[in-house]
């Protein structure tokens, strides 16, 4: 009844008191407009939001009994029901933090509903899937066009989803080239025990000049070590000196991926020099069905690029 009930159906005991409460509803609307208008539009917000906050509490029990995208469990899937219509219609949300750490019903299918469900006008999105062992490549590659491109935070965790090897990688670090305004990137990647250097230099190529701050994670990988900027013995000094680091001359990476990468170029370009390097040079780090190439500075075989 919470994804369907109308703040405007309810009713008070006192009916000035609704009155009141739906005029003071109706400050947060554009004031240009005559009252009427400006509560409608306010009403239309405040239920939109409140909607989106029963869907994310619903989320969990909905994945564990398959209702996400029909909660009434009536076998009629309407737009009303649907946990990621009435999470995704929240157009005013700009924040995002959601953990399904842990849950082991997790599966490929419900990161697709997740990021169906993300609200268009994010600028902090916040997702951990640590532990959730059945995730695999498939599902990191539904990242694919979901991130809104105004996003200026992100932080995501696949800690110990342990089937998420270099390929993912390669496909999630694709759709971190196109946020042109990200300024905070949180990627954690530890203990997938298949995912390889590649993936650090794919990552770090996919970084635009405007990311201020980043911290990957990558213990117990084959890469065996964190990168983070900020203040520290460990810590890069910014962005810059860890792109230098890593796709530049320090030693950080190794000779195989070094001499492929480019020296100049679109991220995307690094992105995909990257993973043929991994593909070719690194055997049984990435599985042979990935074809990434560079064609006119943009990915080809991975669904996306940054110009």
């Amino acid at each position: 009844a919470g994804l369907t009930r109308r703040l405007e159906d309810g009713d008070c005991s006192v009916r000035a008191d609704c009155e009141r409460i739906r005029g003071y509803i109706a400050r947060d609307a554009p004031q240009d407009v005559d009252q009427d208008a400006r509560e409608a539009v306010a009403l239309l917000r405040a239920n939109q939001s409140l909607r989106s906050y029963f869907a994310l509490v619903a989320w969990p029990f909905a994945i564990q009994y398959d209702l996400v995208r029909d909660f009434d469990g009536d076998g009629d899937i309407m737009e009303g029901d649907d946990l990621i219509h009435c999470l995704r219609d929240d157009e005013t949300r700009t924040t995002l933090r959601f953990s399904l750490a842990h849950f082991e019903e997790v599966e490929n299918a419900d990161v697709r509903d997740l990021l169906d469900g993300l609200p268009p006008h994010l600028l902090d999105l916040n997702i951990s899937f640590e532990a959730c062992i059945g995730i695999t490549n498939v599902g990191i590659k539904n990242f694919k066009d979901k991130l809104p491109r105004s996003l200026l935070s992100l932080h995501l965790s696949f800690m110990g989803c342990n089937q998420v090897s270099d390929e993912g990688i390669f496909a999630l670090a694709a759709e971190i080239a196109e946020l042109q305004y990200l300024s905070d990137l949180d990627l954690d990647c530890s203990m997938c025990p298949d995912i390889t250097f590649a993936s650090v230099a794919a990552i770090v190529g996919s970084m635009r000049p405007g990311l201020e701050k980043c911290c990957l994670r990558f213990r117990g990988t084959g890469v065996g070590r964190d990168f983070k900027t900020g203040i520290g013995k460990d810590c890069f000094k910014n962005v810059k000196e860890l792109q230098a680091a890593v796709l530049g001359s320090s030693g950080l990476l190794p000779d195989s991926l070094s001499k492929s990468l480019p020296s100049k170029g679109s991220a995307a370009a690094v992105v995909a020099v990257a993973a043929a390097a991994a593909r070719d040079s690194l055997p049984g780090s990435v599985p042979g069905a990935i074809s990434s190439t560079v064609s006119m500075g943009r990915l080809s075989g991975m669904g996306g690029g940054a110009a």
